[in-house]
């Protein structure tokens, strides 16, 4: 039975336009230029950054007159319908209840009828429609969608002269909220990003849960509006970019330019970008992600792997290093271990300099410094310092090492060489002190909890313990991860555990646990009936789907499933099947790698992994060199 868990340590608004209006004398102007007609009473309420898009709405009659006013408050079905109804009719769309055959008990408004009947909404359930209930926005995006298909040919026309190919409005934006989109509105979503339409919130989230105001559906309805022959008016988000080519196959995609394991000499790389257009490192530069200025270069290949070289955007080398592993790269730092020494050291882009030496990371931005032992008391004494060597505790509070500490929303535990324990908060303030059994040993903290072993038996027994609570739940083995959770073993069972201690989900007679990478996720595989089965567990316990491990085709780490933060989940089948699925468990596509080859040879191999929100595969044969390489979108286009 193995012990198998990967534990890794480690506003803007969608319908808003941020412009404000343009006052000159007396006369307040449209964006074109003509005198406005609407008064300054009807906006009233309007937040700035909309009222440009509000007033041109109201001009072009997209805006009941029940709608011009209350701009902040959250929209109600009903009152969408409404804006639904206007803007077809601007479109020239004979747009009228007609075939009586659309009933809800709780409205009898002609919009909601009309929108109903002509497939752009539908009821809650028992025949009503719940007018009065406000709108979220991945239900206001599949509306809009849905009226746009419904009044025009825009789409149609699109996917048309699309053919087969994905382009332009089928290639999804990688939301970092993307885990929580629903997949009935996941298409939908894209397309309205593409078209400018309703873009997403702060920090690269959609929100998908969020309501939905007043002024932000007259601005997408204003937006919607000019997709049909006037889309330069929209603010079109700029494209997506993803690496192409060969060097696709090495490339790491941790959400920043981690290293990349490939010999510089031979690296040439392409991209290609959500339209579909293709460019050469030459005119996009040679470090992926593209808002990233380095990248990292395995350049002394053998039997003592390591030494990485640092490149810019250019290819030019700026910093060679003696490290055997880089642990990340950012815009200032580079972080990793030194090959020869197994220190970890901390270098500075800005004057390629060292910045800290023999450090571990705690994560946040925080390092924990080492120093010698003390002499008298066998004690090795540590400071904290921040990436910048600024001193969070000073080795002179006496704080020693003892296990691997980790910082976890901002604190973080230290042991004390007089044989307390600190709750510390990452501006080095002590929260709470305490103290417990003189045999346990620390072995891990993530936050405020801890992992001790107690040392006093033949056997040693693990207590995941709750520092601010002193509560603790004794185990035979307990792990830590990144998400202040736990996995925790006893006998042949595993438990994985809440920050608070309580079981999440009991794995039963288990295989192996890997808690996924900065995703609410686990991959529990364990027996059910003598079958092994590889199971996805969300942030609540739930099973969001079961397959049989026996069906996932074998990988270069074993039988895998593959996750990225935009919520789409795959793996690939034991005959060449690749199978796309959400983080609710929903299936979205599936693409038979047999029927895909037309080429006749034999699949030797197949292997994917996720790249900006799409699928990446590279598809081997036997007795040839050659390969196929390209991207399949969540909903199985190729790409």
């Amino acid at each position: 039975m193995k012990r198998f868990f990967l534990c890794f340590l480690i506003s803007g608004i969608a319908a808003g336009s941020m412009f404000s209006a343009g006052v000159f004398g007396a006369d307040i102007f449209t964006s074109s230029g003509a005198v406005s007609t609407v008064s300054e009473k009807t906006l009233n309420g309007v937040s700035d950054w909309a009222e440009n898009e509000v007033r041109e709405a109201i001009e072009k009659g997209l805006v009941p007159e029940i709608l011009q006013k209350d701009y902040t408050k959250n929209i109600t079905r009903e009152e969408f319908c409404g804006l639904c109804a206007a803007v077809l009719k601007a479109w020239g769309n004979d747009f009228n209840y007609k075939n009586g055959t659309i009933i809800f008990s709780d409205t009898n408004n002609k919009d909601v009828l009309a929108c109903a009947e002509k497939g752009i909404v539908s009821g809650v359930g028992d025949g009503k429609f719940a007018p009065n209930n406000p709108i979220k926005r991945q239900e206001a995006a599949r509306m809009l969608y849905n009226t746009l298909n419904t009044g025009t040919a825009v789409i149609m026309e699109k996917h048309s002269r699309a053919g087969d190919s994905a382009v332009d409005c089928c290639i999804p934006h990688s939301f970092n909220d993307g885990g929580i989109i629903r997949n009935w509105a996941r298409d939908e979503i894209t397309h309205m990003y593409r078209y400018g339409v309703m873009l997403g919130v702060s920090n690269n989230n959609y929100d998908p849960d969020g309501y939905y105001t007043r002024e932000q559906a007259i601005c997408t309805f204003l937006r919607l509006f000019n997709c049909y022959g006037n889309m330069a008016e929209n603010p079109i988000p700029e494209v997506d970019y993803y690496p192409y080519g060969s060097y696709a196959d090495s490339y790491i995609d941790y959400g920043m330019a981690d290293a990349v394991f490939y010999d510089k000499k031979d690296y040439h790389t392409e991209y290609i970008d959500s339209g579909g257009k293709k460019y050469t490192e030459k005119e996009k530069g040679y470090v992926y992600p593209l808002n990233m200025p380095w990248s990292a270069f395995l350049t002394n290949v053998g039997p003592e792997v390591g030494g990485f070289s640092i490149v810019d955007k250019n290819g030019d080398y700026c910093l060679d290093t003696d490290f055997s592993t880089i642990e990340f790269i950012n815009p200032e730092y580079v972080f990793g271990t030194r090959k020869y020494y197994g220190t970890m050291v901390l270098y500075r882009f800005s004057d390629k300099k060292k910045v800290l030496d023999d450090v571990r990371y705690m994560g946040e931005n925080l390092y924990t410094q080492l120093y010698d032992y003390d002499k008298t008391n066998d004690f090795m004494p540590i400071s904290v310092v921040n990436e910048k060597n600024e001193v969070i505790v000073a080795s002179s509070k006496g704080y020693i090492r003892e296990g691997e500490n980790f910082c976890y929303n901002g604190i973080f535990v230290l042991k004390n060489k007089d044989g307390f324990y600190s709750i510390i908060n990452s501006k080095g303030e002590i929260l709470k002190n305490f103290k417990v059994n003189k045999n346990w040993y620390l072995v891990s903290s993530v936050g405020s909890n801890i992992r001790f072993d107690d040392m006093s038996n033949n056997e040693i027994d693990s207590t995941f313990y709750r520092a601010f609570s002193e509560k603790s739940f004794k185990y035979e083995e307990v792990i830590l991860n990144e998400s202040n959770e736990a996995v925790a073993y006893k006998g042949n069972n595993a438990y994985i555990l809440n920050a608070d201690g309580t079981v999440k989900f009991d794995c039963g007679n288990y295989e192996d646990i890997d808690k996924i990478k900065g995703i609410d996720l686990y991959k529990v595989r364990h027996y059910k009936n003598d079958k092994l089965f590889c199971d996805i567990v969300d942030k609540k316990g739930n099973v969001i789907k079961s397959i049989d491990n026996e069906k996932i085709k074998s990988g270069v780490s074993g039988n895998d499933v593959y996750f990225d933060k935009s919520g789409v989940c795959a793996y690939i089948t034991s005959d060449n099947v690749i199978k796309i699925f959400d983080f609710f468990g929903n299936d979205l596509a599936e693409l038979d790698l047999s029927k895909y080859n037309e080429k006749g040879k034999n699949i030797s191999g197949v292997s994917i992994k996720f790249i900006n929100g799409l699928l990446w595969v590279r598809v081997g044969y036997y007795d040839t060199e050659d390969c196929d390489r390209f991207y399949i979108t969540p909903y199985g286009k190729i790409f």
